[in-house]
C-alpha cells in the first residue's frame, strides 16, 4: 500500500459517497481514503451501513449525513418527476457538505447522485470538484434525465472527471460529457488474493469432486446470475457458487433465482452463500470464476480479484473487462447473456487442465502488473494535488 507518510498535505480531500452498503466502488474509495493520514481526508457518506465500518477499522474519519431521505431513493433510471421528489432533501444534503468542504481543498464525489450533492457545494464552497466515474452511462440502465443530470453537472461544475475504463469514457462523451476526462483503472492488492491465501472448505453437501463454479457480485438482475444458472445446467456434475447478498431491493431476484434452480432440476448444485467476509478463500475453493454480467461493466473488479486468487476467469465481453483481460491468455471472454458460450468456455477449462493453470498464472501475472493499488492510488491522489493546486495537467 502506498504509505501514509507519501499522502496529500492536511485537510486535502473530502470524499462523497452515498451507499451505506459495500459495492465495487465503495472497495476502490476505502482503498483511496485510507491512503491518507486520519486528519488530512474525510469521507462523508449520505447514509449509514457496512461501509462506514469498514472505513473506521481503517483509520479513515468519516461521518454520515443527517435526513438524505428521498434524495437517496431515486433509482438511476428516474424521470424528472422522479428526481424533483428529492430536491428537498437535496438541498439540506448540500448544506452540510458545503459547510464541510470550506476546510478542504477538494472534493472527491464517488457515484452520481455524489456528483450532484458535490456539485451544488461545491459552488457554494468555492472548492474544486472532482468526479469518479464508475459507471457506463448507456440508454440500456439509466433514463435520459440522468444522462441529462451527469452531463451538465460535469461540464459545468468540474474540473476533471476520472474514469474507471475507457469503456466508462467514452460513453461519457458519447452522452455529451465535455469536462476533462482522465482515465485512471482500479487497483486491487494482490496480497489480500493469491495462491498463500487458504482456500474456504467446500460446503459438506458439495461432492469432493464436483467442480465448483464461483459468481462473485451482490445478487442483481444485471449481474447475470440467471445466466450462470442456465450455463450450469449445461455443465455436467459441476456445482455453482453464488457469493453475495441481495442488496438495494433485488429480493425478488434472488427468489427468482431459486426458482430458476428449482425448475430446472439444479436445487441441489446452486449454492446461495450470500455475503462472505473471506471472499479470497471463497475464490481459492473454485475451479472457475465467472462473471456473468448481462450489461457492460464499468470495469470488472471481480475479474481482477479472479486472476490475482489464480483461478482461471471466464468473463462477458463487455464496457471495461475487455481492457482486463487479454482474450484466450489471461482469461476467457464470452458474449453477454450467452448460456450457451458461457457453459463451452467453462467446460474448455474443466476439460483440460493444463490450459485451466496456464491460463490462471497468466492471468494472476497481468493483474499484478497492471492493477497495482499503489499505481491507482498514486494515480488518483496526484490527480486530486493537480486539481486542488490549479496545474490539471492535460486529461486523457
Amino acid at each position: 500500500m502506498v504509505s501514509k507518510s507519501q499522502a496529500q498535505p492536511e485537510r486535502s480531500v473530502l470524499f462523497l459517497d452515498q451507499a451505506g452498503e459495500m459495492g465495487g466502488a465503495q472497495l476502490s474509495l476505502l482503498d483511496l481514503a485510507a491512503a491518507y493520514p486520519r486528519e488530512a481526508a474525510s469521507v462523508f457518506l449520505f447514509s449509514d451501513g457496512p461501509f462506514r465500518k469498514r472505513l473506521t477499522e481503517r483509520g479513515v474519519d468519516v461521518a454520515v449525513a443527517a435526513g438524505a431521505g428521498n434524495f437517496l431513493t431515486v433509482p438511476r433510471g428516474a424521470s424528472a418527476f422522479g428526481v424533483l421528489r428529492g430536491v428537498t432533501a437535496l438541498g439540506k444534503l448540500v448544506r452540510q457538505v458545503a459547510k464541510r468542504a470550506r476546510g478542504y481543498r477538494v472534493i472527491h464525489a464517488n457515484s452520481q447522485k455524489a456528483l450532484l450533492v458535490g456539485a451544488l457545494a461545491a459552488r457554494l464552497s468555492g472548492r474544486p470538484l472532482v468526479w469518479h466515474l464508475r459507471d457506463i452511462l448507456t440508454a440500456e440502465d439509466t433514463s435520459r434525465t440522468v444522462h441529462w443530470i451527469a452531463r451538465t453537472f460535469a461540464n459545468k461544475f468540474c474540473t476533471l472527471v476520472i474514469a474507471n475504463s475507457d469503456a466508462t469514457a467514452q460513453a461519457f462523451r458519447e452522452i455529451g460529457g465535455k469536462a476533462p476526462v482522465r482515465l485512471i483503472h482500479n487497483g486491487i492488492d494482490p496480497e489480500r488474493f493469491g495462491p498463500d491465501i487458504a482456500a474456504q472448505p467446500r460446503p459438506a453437501d458439495i461432492p469432493a469432486n464436483a467442480p465448483l463454479i464461483g459468481v462473485f457480485s451482490r445478487l442483481s438482475a444485471w449481474k447475470g446470475q440467471h445466466v450462470a444458472i442456465d450455463a450450469l445446467a449445461r455443465v455436467e456434475g459441476a456445482h455453482l457458487l453464488l457469493v453475495g447478498g441481495a442488496l438495494f431491493g433485488q429480493q425478488p431476484y434472488e427468489a427468482r433465482l431459486r426458482a430458476q434452480a428449482e425448475s430446472l432440476g439444479l436445487k441441489g448444485r446452486v449454492h446461495f452463500l450470500g455475503d462472505q467476509s473471506d471472499v479470497a478463500g471463497w475464490m481459492r475453493a473454485c475451479d472457475v470464476i465467472l462473471h456473468s454480467s448481462v450489461q457492460a461493466e464499468p470495469f470488472g473488479r471481480v475479474v481482477v480479484e479472479g486472476m490475482l486468487s489464480e483461478r482461471p476467469v471466464v468473463a462477458t465481453d463487455a464496457g471495461g473487462v475487455p481492457e482486463i483481460i487479454d482474450r484466450d491468455e489471461t482469461g476467457l471472454l464470452v458474449p453477454p447473456r450467452d448460456a450457451d458460450a458461457m457453459a463451452a468456455a467453462i467446460t474448455a477449462l474443466l476439460s483440460d487442465p493444463a490450459r485451466a493453470d496456464r491460463t490462471a498464472k497468466a492471468g494472476r501475472a497481468a493483474a499484478e502488473q497492471r492493477f497495482s493499488v499503489q499505481t491507482y492510488i498514486a494515480n488518483v491522489q496526484a490527480a486530486l494535488a493537480e486539481v486542488a493546486e490549479g496545474r490539471l495537467s492535460d486529461a486523457a
